[in-house]
């Protein structure tokens, strides 16, 4: 009874271990779902967002002007101004754009340092064989 007591005893730490393995496997992969639905999550906000109501109302403005010689016209008759907003717009762009990049590599690092960790465990841990 003593090496079924062993033998039942190493079959459930390698249990164990498996349980932990897939456990993190199920926690990776559910950050992964996270971080894609704060994508949608985002682009929804965005989507409600006055900006873009504003932009989709100048967007049906200018398909009011049927004849493209118009459309070309306004946007000449636009670029002054707009070149006068660009040195207002692109500060409060930069920080903006400059922490998505951040963000993105991080979460790039993070990835890559998760899956190496999941390699590992799983060479350390190797198969589970069925029990007796």
């Amino acid at each position: 009874m003593n090496t079924r007591e062993r033998l039942l005893a190493e079959r459930r730490e390698q249990l164990i271990a498996r349980s932990a393995l897939l456990r993190e496997r199920i926690g990776r992969e559910a950050a992964a779902v996270a971080s894609r639905l704060q994508l949608v999550d985002r682009l929804f906000a965005l989507a409600r967002s006055p900006w873009l109501r504003m932009g989709a109302a100048a967007g049906a403005s200018l398909l009011l002007f049927r004849r493209p010689r118009r459309l070309l016209r306004l946007l000449i008759r636009a670029s002054p101004l707009l070149a006068a907003l660009r040195p207002v717009l692109r500060p409060a762009w930069r920080p903006l754009l400059d922490g998505v990049m951040r963000r993105l590599r991080a979460r790039r690092r993070r990835s890559e340092g998760e899956t190496q960790a999941g390699i590992q465990a799983e060479a350390q841990v190797g198969p589970v064989s069925p029990p007796p």
